[in-house]
């Protein structure tokens, strides 16, 4: 009984595993990119959004302290022309 591969058909053996093998580090490879840029894109949004609630807070202190001012500022005013009774 003869058990040995022909020459052509172990090549073609050895192209098959190494195409499959490739194909599926490829599409592995794939993922991977595909995920890393999700990632990425994840990450991008994540730090608009931080940057967009900075600028918020930032306008939110500001118009705070605005405001404060000029509380402060009318009731000086008010103290100063109060006529005691």
């Amino acid at each position: 009984m003869n058990t040995s591969i022909p020459a052509t058909n172990m090549h073609f053996l050895v192209f098959m595993v190494y195409t499959c093998s490739s194909a599926s580090s490829m599409l592995k490879l794939v993922g991977y990119t595909r995920e890393a840029n999700i990632d990425h894109e994840e990450k991008q949004e994540l730090k608009r959004q931080r940057k967009t609630l900075r600028r918020q807070k930032r306008k939110d202190r500001h118009a705070l302290k605005n405001s404060a001012k000029s509380a402060s500022a009318e009731l000086e005013i008010f103290n100063l022309y109060q006529i005691d009774v």
